[in-house]
Protein backbone atom coordinates (compact mmCIF):
# COMPACT_ATOMS: atom_id res chain seq x y z
CA UNK A 1 0.00 0.00 0.00
CA UNK A 2 2.81 2.30 0.99
CA UNK A 3 4.36 1.73 -2.50
CA UNK A 4 0.94 2.58 -4.56
CA UNK A 5 1.00 5.82 -2.42
CA UNK A 6 4.75 6.61 -3.32
CA UNK A 7 3.91 5.52 -7.63
CA UNK A 8 0.84 7.94 -7.60
CA UNK A 9 2.82 10.71 -5.49
CA UNK A 10 5.60 10.37 -8.08
CA UNK A 11 3.29 10.00 -11.10
CA UNK A 12 1.19 13.28 -9.79
CA UNK A 13 4.46 15.05 -9.67
CA UNK A 14 5.79 14.49 -12.50
CA UNK A 15 2.32 15.26 -14.37
CA UNK A 16 2.42 18.46 -12.61
CA UNK A 17 6.08 19.32 -13.95
CA UNK A 18 5.32 18.35 -17.11
CA UNK A 19 1.73 20.08 -18.06
CA UNK A 20 3.48 23.11 -16.58
CA UNK A 21 3.45 26.32 -18.71
CA UNK A 22 6.50 27.45 -20.19
CA UNK A 23 7.92 30.98 -18.78
CA UNK A 24 7.25 34.21 -20.33
CA UNK A 25 10.49 36.11 -21.61
CA UNK A 26 11.46 39.55 -20.19
CA UNK A 27 12.62 41.63 -22.67
CA UNK A 28 16.13 42.60 -23.44
CA UNK A 29 17.81 45.37 -21.12
CA UNK A 30 18.85 47.79 -23.62
CA UNK A 31 22.53 49.74 -23.35
CA UNK A 32 21.85 53.43 -22.45
CA UNK A 33 25.25 54.32 -22.10
CA UNK A 34 25.70 54.82 -26.23
CA UNK A 35 24.20 58.26 -27.07
CA UNK A 36 22.15 58.39 -30.41
CA UNK A 37 23.86 59.45 -33.77
CA UNK A 38 24.03 63.36 -34.03
CA UNK A 39 20.63 64.37 -36.28
CA UNK A 40 18.95 60.97 -35.44
CA UNK A 41 16.11 62.53 -33.38
CA UNK A 42 14.81 65.83 -34.40
CA UNK A 43 15.23 68.71 -31.96
CA UNK A 44 11.54 69.58 -31.19
CA UNK A 45 9.85 70.10 -28.11
CA UNK A 46 7.78 66.86 -26.64
CA UNK A 47 4.84 68.17 -24.54
CA UNK A 48 6.00 70.61 -22.19
CA UNK A 49 3.55 71.79 -19.46
CA UNK A 50 2.47 75.12 -19.19
CA UNK A 51 5.30 76.45 -15.99
CA UNK A 52 5.49 80.00 -15.90
CA UNK A 53 9.27 81.30 -15.06
CA UNK A 54 8.06 82.69 -11.97
CA UNK A 55 8.00 79.94 -10.28
CA UNK A 56 4.10 79.67 -9.39
CA UNK A 57 2.37 76.60 -10.01
CA UNK A 58 -0.18 76.03 -12.27
CA UNK A 59 -3.50 74.15 -11.55
CA UNK A 60 -3.28 71.06 -13.36
CA UNK A 61 -6.60 71.65 -15.25
CA UNK A 62 -4.78 75.12 -16.79
CA UNK A 63 -1.93 73.29 -18.08
CA UNK A 64 -1.79 73.35 -22.17
CA UNK A 65 1.05 71.42 -24.23
CA UNK A 66 2.76 73.82 -26.59
CA UNK A 67 2.59 71.83 -30.34
CA UNK A 68 5.37 70.70 -32.00
CA UNK A 69 6.48 72.07 -34.77
CA UNK A 70 4.50 70.85 -37.94
CA UNK A 71 7.97 69.86 -39.81
CA UNK A 72 9.53 68.13 -36.74
CA UNK A 73 9.17 64.49 -36.32
CA UNK A 74 9.99 62.66 -33.28
CA UNK A 75 10.30 59.26 -34.79
CA UNK A 76 10.76 57.74 -38.45
CA UNK A 77 9.15 54.64 -37.98
CA UNK A 78 5.56 55.47 -39.46
CA UNK A 79 3.65 52.86 -36.82
CA UNK A 80 5.40 55.36 -34.27
CA UNK A 81 4.48 57.94 -35.86
CA UNK A 82 0.70 56.80 -36.06
CA UNK A 83 0.56 56.31 -32.16
CA UNK A 84 1.86 59.21 -31.24
CA UNK A 85 -0.74 60.46 -32.98
CA UNK A 86 -3.43 58.60 -31.24
CA UNK A 87 -2.03 59.23 -27.85
CA UNK A 88 -2.51 63.02 -28.84
CA UNK A 89 -5.84 62.63 -30.02
CA UNK A 90 -6.64 60.32 -26.76
CA UNK A 91 -4.93 63.25 -24.64
CA UNK A 92 -6.61 66.05 -26.07
CA UNK A 93 -9.94 64.49 -25.45
CA UNK A 94 -9.27 63.96 -21.79
CA UNK A 95 -8.73 60.18 -22.26
CA UNK A 96 -5.65 60.09 -20.85
CA UNK A 97 -5.71 56.23 -19.94
CA UNK A 98 -5.97 55.47 -23.79
CA UNK A 99 -2.83 58.12 -24.28
CA UNK A 100 -0.61 55.99 -21.88
CA UNK A 101 -1.28 52.84 -23.30
CA UNK A 102 -1.00 53.76 -26.23
CA UNK A 103 2.53 55.61 -25.82
CA UNK A 104 3.45 52.19 -23.59
CA UNK A 105 3.13 50.73 -27.49
CA UNK A 106 4.98 52.95 -28.61
CA UNK A 107 7.74 52.25 -26.46
CA UNK A 108 7.61 48.75 -27.14
CA UNK A 109 8.92 49.69 -30.40
CA UNK A 110 11.44 52.22 -29.79
CA UNK A 111 12.29 51.84 -25.97
CA UNK A 112 14.99 54.43 -27.11
CA UNK A 113 12.95 57.09 -27.74
CA UNK A 114 13.44 59.97 -25.22
CA UNK A 115 10.44 61.79 -26.77
CA UNK A 116 7.76 59.23 -26.00
CA UNK A 117 9.52 59.12 -22.58
CA UNK A 118 8.63 62.79 -22.02
CA UNK A 119 5.29 62.57 -23.69
CA UNK A 120 4.09 59.83 -21.18
CA UNK A 121 5.41 61.02 -18.47
CA UNK A 122 3.30 64.19 -18.99
CA UNK A 123 0.60 61.84 -19.46
CA UNK A 124 1.48 60.57 -15.93
CA UNK A 125 1.53 63.90 -14.49
CA UNK A 126 -2.03 64.79 -15.82
CA UNK A 127 -2.93 61.24 -14.28
CA UNK A 128 -1.72 63.08 -10.81
CA UNK A 129 0.68 60.18 -10.38
CA UNK A 130 3.71 62.66 -9.96
CA UNK A 131 6.12 60.37 -9.19
CA UNK A 132 6.21 58.09 -12.08
CA UNK A 133 5.59 61.45 -14.21
CA UNK A 134 9.37 62.07 -12.70
CA UNK A 135 10.64 59.03 -13.15
CA UNK A 136 9.66 58.55 -16.44
CA UNK A 137 10.83 62.40 -17.73
CA UNK A 138 14.14 61.64 -15.96
CA UNK A 139 14.94 58.71 -17.92
CA UNK A 140 13.75 60.71 -21.03
CA UNK A 141 16.92 62.97 -19.77
CA UNK A 142 19.01 59.84 -20.06
CA UNK A 143 18.22 59.25 -23.53
CA UNK A 144 18.39 62.98 -24.90
CA UNK A 145 21.75 64.09 -23.61
CA UNK A 146 22.20 66.23 -26.80
CA UNK A 147 18.49 67.47 -27.02
CA UNK A 148 18.33 70.45 -24.87
CA UNK A 149 14.78 72.03 -25.92
CA UNK A 150 13.74 68.24 -24.62
CA UNK A 151 15.57 68.17 -21.53
CA UNK A 152 13.91 71.96 -20.26
CA UNK A 153 10.65 70.53 -21.45
CA UNK A 154 11.32 66.95 -18.92
CA UNK A 155 12.66 69.29 -15.93
CA UNK A 156 9.27 71.27 -16.38
CA UNK A 157 7.60 68.42 -16.19
CA UNK A 158 10.02 67.36 -12.64
CA UNK A 159 9.11 70.43 -11.42
CA UNK A 160 5.72 69.98 -11.60
CA UNK A 161 5.52 66.53 -9.83
CA UNK A 162 7.59 67.93 -7.14
CA UNK A 163 5.32 70.35 -6.64
CA UNK A 164 2.61 68.02 -6.61
CA UNK A 165 4.18 66.45 -3.71
CA UNK A 166 4.86 69.29 -2.34
CA UNK A 167 9.00 68.69 -2.48
CA UNK A 168 10.39 72.04 -1.95
CA UNK A 169 14.10 71.30 -2.17
CA UNK A 170 13.16 69.29 -5.13
CA UNK A 171 11.57 72.50 -6.94
CA UNK A 172 14.19 74.34 -6.75
CA UNK A 173 16.94 71.91 -7.68
CA UNK A 174 14.36 71.53 -10.88
CA UNK A 175 13.79 75.60 -11.43
CA UNK A 176 18.28 75.49 -11.42
CA UNK A 177 18.21 72.99 -13.94
CA UNK A 178 15.57 74.45 -16.14
CA UNK A 179 17.36 78.06 -15.76
CA UNK A 180 20.87 76.50 -16.53
CA UNK A 181 19.11 74.86 -19.49
CA UNK A 182 17.71 78.39 -20.45
CA UNK A 183 20.34 80.45 -20.75
CA UNK A 184 22.85 78.71 -23.19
Amino acid sequence: MKMFVYLLLATFLSACAVNRAPQQQLPPVVDNTTQAAPGSVPDVQAFPLGVPTSGEPVPMGEMQPIPESANSMPSNNTAVIALLDQADIHSQSGENEAASVTLERALRIEPRNARLWSKLAAVRLTQGQAYQAEQLALKSNTLSVKDRLLRIDNWKIIAEARRARKDIAGIKEAEKKIFALESR
